[in-house]
């Protein structure tokens, strides 16, 4: 991390012994517990900051946006939507620009917006009529522009280019880019800045989740098949079938010189077994975990959608890690918001989950009766992995 800009106040080896169960988002550095909302404010900050260190890297601020250029605008769903293909341009600290796909009602009117980061030449929504006639905007962008997918050139991208100095890496520059999709809608007369969702499948949903958990301005979190360091948790993972069991995703597999070490900064890939997946290593050494991601969510809405089957992702871990999760969002008054989808099938972001994402949508922002699609934490749910609860907020 660039130390002359964020110094270091964590240990660089982690914990100094293996802490066996989730860690506690409310343990403040003093070794206190957080007990009002204003406490709250303050341990964002250290949450987000711990994160930055183990895992995401220093990320830099927001550029100034200049302005955009509409390079095609077409109609599209049987005349119902505009598909528009858009220039968008910064200026310090080094003029760049990039584009971005918007799908929006051809009727004027402000609408909640869906951004997705997207893999390059890949339509990320298989039901762009729908989104179009529930009222919804589609605006993705495809995120290699911001930092290729590549080990050998993923600083040959915008981020790279323009800012060296900084420790960021795949998941922060791609998050980064997201925010400035969003600092273009929020000029727009078709935008509803409250109803603005950070989505992404795969990596991506990885991505879309530290794009939330770091801009405020997003008012809701939709990550598929995110998995390890994404919806899932890096101490504890596992199939549909329970702990352990099946084949997912971990840390140090997941960071292999030969795969993707540059998602997440070389301090992460530490704490992780190389040699193949579903091996661990220094896991419990973290004094994190992912759900401390979603933490930084609350009180805004959170949905993960999931497949049962997938291999790629970690079922088990990412029904613990929403659960943890939960304690957060009940003591900041927020029960309800967070909300998790499972389906049949593997990996995929296919038109079920899009269109439980809309429901999800329609209960947040338009206030619509809730459908029995996605599941919310009731009281008697199992706590899982963690004795920590939420503390009863002192006003």
């Amino acid at each position: 991390m660039n130390s002359s800009k964020t110094p270091c106040v964590f240990p660089e080896k982690g914990l100094q012994a293996p802490m066996e169960e989730l860690p506690d988002p409310f343990l403040k550095p003093d070794g206190t517990r957080v007990e009002t909302e204003e406490d709250w404010s303050l341990q964002r900050k250290y949450l987000k900051d711990m994160l930055e260190f183990y895992l995401y890297g220093e990320t830099p601020p927001a550029p100034v946006f200049t302005g955009a250029e509409i390079l095609s605008c077409e109609e599209c769903c049987n005349g119902k939507g505009l598909r528009e293909t858009v220039e968008i341009y910064f200026g310090e600290p080094k003029p760049f620009s990039f584009r971005a796909e918007i799908l929006r009602p051809a009727s004027p009117g402000k609408y909640p917006v869906v951004t997705v980061n997207a893999f390059t030449g890949v339509y990320p929504c298989p039901i762009p009529e729908e989104v179009v006639e529930r009222g919804y905007v589609l605006a993705f962008f495809e995120r290699e522009q911001f930092a290729p997918d590549k080990a050998d050139a993923f600083r040959e991208g915008i981020c790279g280019r323009l800012y060296p100095a900084y420790s960021f890496r795949g998941f922060a520059m791609w998050a980064w880019g997201q925010s400035r999709l969003l600092d273009y809608l929020l000029t727009t007369d078709y935008a509803d800045p409250a109803g603005i969702v950070a989505s992404g499948f795969s990596r991506g949903a990885k991505t879309a989740l530290w794009a939330a958990a770091r801009d405020e301005r997003f008012a809701l979190c939709a990550p598929a098949c995110g998995g390890c360091g994404g919806n899932g948790l890096f101490r504890f993972s596992g199939s549909r079938f329970g702990p352990g069991l099946g084949k997912y995703e971990t840390l140090g597999y997941m960071l292999r010189p030969d795969r993707y070490w540059y998602w997440f900064n070389d301090r992460a890939a530490s704490f992780g077994n190389r040699e193949g997946d579903c091996l661990r290593s220094r896991e419990a050494y973290l004094p994190l975990d992912m759900h401390f991601a979603r933490a930084l969510v609350a009180p805004r809405p959170m949905l993960c959608t999931e497949g049962l089957d997938d291999s790629c992702c970690d079922p088990y871990g990412t029904q613990i890690a929403w659960r943890a999760a939960e304690e957060v969002y009940s003591f900041l008054g927020a029960a309800g918001k967070n909300a998790i989808h499972y389906r049949e099938g593997g990996h995929d972001h296919n038109a079920e989950d899009w269109r439980v994402l809309l429901d999800f949508c329609d209960v947040m922002f338009r206030g619509a009766e809730k459908k029995n699609a996605y599941r919310l934490s009731e009281e008697g749910d199992p706590c899982l992995h963690f004795t920590w609860r939420a503390p009863s907020p002192r006003i």
